[in-house]
């Protein structure tokens, strides 16, 4: 029987759910295998993170970890399942939705890293522009070689009907943010005012009611920005 592209039919709906449960594999390899110090040095360039721990080995020496660590999303890079699996429904549009994760503890300096990716679930969500539309959840379990895991997520991306999204005007709405050379300045000011507390966090415990939480910068997100990012994740090296 011949396979209906770019309609959730049925047929294509229920394939898909006998999946469910199921490890799913790639032949693909990751970007990433092991923790390194330029793994980490790249991530940190690329997604704007200062902090010591990742890019001053001195200082991270002098830490309660004795080492450099890794940014908590490196593990991205780890496999190319990481923003989660969205497998059949031939010609429906994927896109990615977003990650929960938990970490377990710290990624220290040469740490080997294998993830194992789960289909987990299939959700269907009302829709103002698409035709039927589904919500796709994997489960990821990142694991060191010694079977322990070190931290664990939950991606997930969405599975929506081309065609009646085309027909509705998709996007058609959206302006782009646009920014003045003043604006830039002020953007790039914070940048210089902002505190790394690196291993000195700010507990709850710690704050008071009326306090100012100090903030973290991040953005204007460009062309530039997706880009460090996916070539730190290794999305765009084959």
């Amino acid at each position: 029987m011949a396979i209906e592209t770019g309609r959730i039919t049925p047929e294509e709906l229920q394939r898909l759910r006998q999946k469910l449960g199921q490890k799913v594999e790639i032949s693909e390899p990751p970007y990433l295998t092991e923790v390194t110090r330029d793994a980490i040095r790249h991530w940190a360039w690329a997604t704007g993170d200062r902090n010591p721990l990742y890019l001053d080995e001195a200082y991270a020496r002098g830490s309660v970890y004795g080492t450099l660590i890794a940014p908590p999303c490196l593990l991205y890079a780890f496999s190319r399942l990481s923003i989660g699996y969205r497998g059949g429904l031939a010609g429906v549009h994927a896109m990615f939705g977003g990650s929960w994760w938990q970490w377990h503890e710290p990624l220290g300096l040469g740490e080997r890293i294998h993830a194992e990716v789960t289909f987990k679930d299939l959700i269907e969500l009302p829709s103002r522009f698409a035709g039927r539309t589904f919500k796709q959840v994997s489960l990821v379990r990142f694991l060191a070689s010694d079977g322990r895991e070190v931290a664990r997520a939950e991606p997930w991306g969405l599975r929506m009907e081309r065609s009646a999204a085309r027909e509705k005007g998709k996007y058609s709405y959206l302006e782009p943010e646009r920014y003045t050379q003043e604006q830039l300045r002020q953007i790039a000011s914070l940048y210089e005012q902002e505190h790394c507390r690196s291993w000195e966090p700010l507990f709850w415990e710690d704050a008071c009611v009326g306090e100012e939480i100090p903030g973290i910068v991040r953005g204007p997100y460009t062309a530039t920005t997706a880009i460090a990012f996916e070539q730190a994740w290794g999305w765009s090296v084959h």
